[in-house]
This record gives structure tokens, C-alpha cells and sequence, in this order.
């Protein structure tokens, strides 16, 4: 199933004083609101990795992603509102939003499998195989001759 990032969806990961603290942080330097832009922004990303795959499809709707990586983009989320403002992210944050990263590189490799949009079927492709050119050999009987 896909569906749309919400304001709700963030407010699993954070309380609603610390994000309107954050709003309250930004806001006073003039910018604007800094949730729907990080929700809209993360949400692309989020799309940009699912297209990585050639075997992955997209919603038709641009605002939604994989209901299974709404986790990962909420910690993506969190972490760019707090970049809005002159405050770093603690490490807990920051090492959730670095999982979330490694997991949208899993799905755009296939190694982490997303719902089909429209059949809502698993997509479990392998991916194609990467092969090595041939080593070629450094030591052949005209490198050794006279050893």
C-alpha cells in the first residue's frame, strides 16, 4: 500500500511541543513553515530510490511513497526541519536518519522489497548480476624471464 507522509506521521517519531518548538525556531528567522517543504522534499527522495530499481513502479500520485518506508522517511523528515535551524540532531536521530538512507539504497539495489502501487503485489525481482571485467595476470612467463 502507498499513501501520503502527513503531519501525524511525523508526530510518531517526535512530540508535538519539540516540532512546534522547532516551527517556533524557524518561524522566528523569518522562513517558513519548515514541515510540508521537508515532508515534500523527503517524499521525492523517497520516490528517486523506489525509480532506482527498474523493477519497481510508482504510484501516479507524486505525493505518496511505499507505506514501508514511511519509518525511514519520517527520521529523513525530522532531521532536515532540525537542519533549518542552528541546532544539530542528536545522535540517536542522526544515526535513524543514516539507517533510513541505507535502507532506500537497499530498495533502489532490490535487496528491500516494496508493494507494486496498483496490484499492491510483492516486488521481489533479484537484481541483475554486476560482473568484473577478467583479471588479467601480472605475472605471465615474459615478467618472470630471468628471475
Amino acid at each position: 500500500m502507498w499513501k501520503v507522509i502527513t503531519e501525524s506521521d511525523v508526530l510518531t517519531q517526535i512530540s508535538g511541543t519539540e516540532l512546534e518548538s522547532l516551527r517556533g525556531v524557524v518561524l522566528a528567522d523569518g522562513q517558513a513553515d519548515p514541515v510540508q517543504p521537508s515532508i515534500d522534499a523527503i517524499t521525492a527522495k523517497v520516490r528517486g530510490f523506489v525509480a532506482g530499481n527498474i523493477h519497481n513502479e510508482l504510484d501516479a500520485d507524486p505525493a505518496k511513497i511505499p507505506d514501508r518506508l514511511i519509518d525511514a522517511a519520517v527520521s529523513l523528515i525530522i532531521v532536515k526541519i532540525i537542519s533549518r535551524t542552528t541546532m544539530e540532531p542528536n545522535a540517536t536521530r542522526q544515526k535513524s536518519a543514516e539507517g533510513a538512507d541505507s535502507l532506500l539504497r537497499d530498495v533502489s539495489a532490490a535487496k528491500f522489497s516494496i508493494t507494486d502501487p496498483v496490484s499492491g503485489n510483492e516486488n521481489s525481482a533479484v537484481p541483475l548480476p554486476t560482473y568484473s571485467p577478467a583479471r588479467t595476470r601480472r605475472f605471465t612467463g615474459d615478467t618472470q624471464r630471468g628471475i
